[in-house]
């Protein structure tokens, strides 16, 4: 308002001097206004310039700041003709392919990528010049061009005029596209993909695998195909007896022995917990049951604490399309049990020899006891008039008793100072895991029950059920009488060693407590009668000398032969 109304004085002073007055015809007054509206015009031009310098001041920030932003972005940024030939690339674009700016000018936009995804590019950006409209694709560049994965995002340019370029080409406006690397995206979801497929534990794929390839194979060019069904052996006693991590370890080793005789066109899988199947494209069923014993007696020859390793399989083939896929992968199964039924006997007769001689080998003193308790069992159980059967019984039952040790960590089984409280609640777990070992083998089943109580207490208390022994089997409460006497005797309980005599005072001591006190009292004459007739004290002798080894009576294989 204020420079109008300087605008207006000055106009009126421009039309008297036209009228013919002169500087002279006007008035003190006037000339004083004039000059005052001059001084005031030029201070308002002066504003007007200094603002005019700050706009182009900040427009040349904005456009270094926006070129900038351009030229730096994380993403590459092309703006290319209708013939695909580049117009502009921004630096980030000229740093993934490698080439300078005077350079990238010369190329075509397919240029970078192969002949299959250029024939697609084309396609696309001729598309949004005919229909207006944008599109995203995946590519994979030329390996000489950078990233192996790019995401290509293409529209029309919506200027007409870009850096003195006209963004027509014969009446088509040009078109840009954005293009980031997805290079790392896309290893990672290849990576996750991965490991989604294969087995965290063994490396092999797993169930999910499995059941998404097979249908690939659903095909005339995989026949014959057959298809390997296996189950690892005594995997359930190796957890109970050895824990979970032997567990692994065999189901590792199995793993591992398949895939290292399996061919590339081989699939190994994993898809239960002691479940593996091996599928076997342009494969004949002569050449899968090859592979199948193959791989198995390679895998006999590992053993874990003593157990050898092994696995039932069957196989079965499709020799024609005709042939229904899920009823070959049903013959397979089918097989396998049958040959798991089949060996089933054997291999729990052998799991229990081979726990029984790697428990004995990591202790020799547990050795020892248990000896000496199956002899006790056995000549007690001939002083109550037992017959020889039930004799043989009790010395087999005094040999197994503590079986569930086996399960038990050398730290806390060879331990010679007192037990944590979590140590001992875990040492006190072995009759349960003895129970459960010896159920297994239908030949030591009739033993689960006597083992799985043989530490519970006369009145109650005891472990693992804490029920009173009265209502227990004989044999439980007999095996807890014979126990304690060889654990007081020997110092099995962490005090010194006893005298039969002083083993024998402290027993009458537990007797109507946590011992039966009739089979207890039993037991006492029945060692002072022993005592008595042989000096030597053939059943409170040290035994040590006696290996299992070489003992005959203590032969391994003749011990356990039930």
């Amino acid at each position: 308002m204020m420079y109008k109304k300087h605008e207006e004085a000055l106009r009126q002073a421009e039309g008297a001097l036209n009228n013919g007055h002169s500087g002279q015809d006007l008035d003190q007054e006037d000339m004083q206004e004039l000059l005052s509206h001059l001084s005031g015009y030029y201070d308002d031009l002066n504003g007007q310039n200094q603002a005019l310098r700050r706009v182009i001041q900040e427009n040349v920030i904005l456009r270094s700041r926006y070129q900038r932003l351009y030229e730096e972005a994380p993403a590459g940024y092309v703006i290319f003709r209708a013939d695909g030939l580049i117009v502009e690339a921004n630096k980030t674009f000229c740093q993934m392919v490698d080439l300078t700016p005077d350079v990238v000018h010369t190329h075509n936009i397919v240029d970078f990528f192969p002949s299959a995804q250029q024939t697609l590019l084309r396609q696309t950006y001729e598309e949004i010049l005919q229909n207006d409209t944008r599109s995203s694709l995946e590519l994979s560049p030329l390996p000489e061009y950078g990233p192996s994965d790019v995401l290509v995002l293409i529209d029309r340019f919506r200027q007409l005029v870009w850096n003195g370029h006209s963004l027509t080409d014969n009446g088509h406006y040009l078109l840009r596209c954005v293009i980031n690397d997805i290079s790392d995206i896309k290893r990672k979801q290849r990576e996750i993909w991965q490991k989604s497929i294969h087995d965290p534990l063994t490396g092999v794929y797993n169930r999910l695998f499995y059941a998404d390839h097979l249908p690939h194979l659903d095909q005339a060019q995989a026949l014959p195909l057959s298809i390997v069904m296996l189950d690892i052996d005594r995997l359930k006693t190796i957890n109970d007896t050895l824990g979970h991590g032997f567990g692994d370890e065999a189901i590792i080793l199995t793993a591992q022995t398949l895939q290292k005789n399996a061919r590339a066109t081989d699939f190994v899988c994993r898809v239960g917990g002691d479940e593996l199947v091996v599928l076997m494209p342009n494969t004949d069923l002569a050449s899968a049951r090859a592979y199948a014993e193959t791989c198995r007696a390679e895998l006999g020859q590992h053993a874990l604490s003593g157990m050898n390793l092994g696995f039932s399989w069957g196989a079965a083939t499709r020799l024609r399309l005709e042939d229904v896929l899920s009823t070959v992968i049903a013959t397979a199964e089918d097989m396998m049990y049958t040959c798991k039924q089949e060996h089933a006997a054997a291999f729990q007769h052998s799991a229990i020899q081979s726990i029984m001689q790697s428990l004995f080998e990591r202790n020799p003193q547990l050795h020892r006891h248990c000896v000496r308790v199956a002899r006790m069992a056995k000549e007690f159980g001939r002083w109550l008039g037992s017959d020889p059967g039930e004799c043989t019984f009790l010395w087999r039952l005094g040999l197994l008793h503590d079986i569930g040790m086996a399960s038990i960590s050398d730290e806390i089984l060879n331990k010679d100072s007192v037990l944590t409280e979590r140590e001992r609640q875990e040492l006190q777990r072995h009759p349960e895991i003895g129970a459960r070992i010896l159920r297994q083998n239908l030949r030591s089943a009739e033993f689960a029950q006597i083992v799985l109580y043989h530490h519970e207490d006369w009145q109650g208390g005891g472990y693992p059920a804490g029920c009173r022994s009265e209502s227990l089997p004989f044999e439980s409460r007999l095996l807890r009488v014979l126990d304690t006497y060889d654990r007081i005797r020997y110092g099995l309980s962490g005090g010194p060693l006893q005298e039969p005599a002083a083993a024998m005072e402290k027993l009458q001591e537990l007797a109507g407590h946590s011992l039966d006190p009739a089979l207890t009292k039993q037991f006492i004459t029945f060692l002072k009668q022993r005592e008595a007739m042989d000096s030597t004290g053939m059943i409170g002798a040290q035994a040590s000398s006696c290996t299992l080894y070489q003992d005959p009576l203590l032969g391994f294989e003749e011990l356990l032969d039930y």
